[in-house]
């Protein structure tokens, strides 16, 4: 998708500096992804006690049977 945006110089010019980026489109795409990526993070964060999060290990030893069967 192609879109416009205005972007401040200075946070313009520390994005790619910090991204490492040449390419003005490929910086801005980090950035986005980089945002969402943390965005989903602290959604899962929030969920930490209301959730049973099981671990790979866990679900191959069939430990989400168990939890099943406790929960009715």
């Amino acid at each position: 998708m192609r879109t416009s945006v205005t972007l401040d110089d200075k946070v313009f010019h520390d994005l790619m500096e910090v991204t490492g980026e040449t390419n003005r489109t490929r910086a801005v795409q980090i950035a986005v992804e980089e945002f969402l990526r943390r965005e989903k993070l602290e959604r899962l964060r929030q969920l930490r006690g209301k959730v049973a999060i099981l671990s790979n290990e866990e679900l191959e030893t069939g430990e989400l049977e168990e939890l099943e069967g406790e929960g009715g």
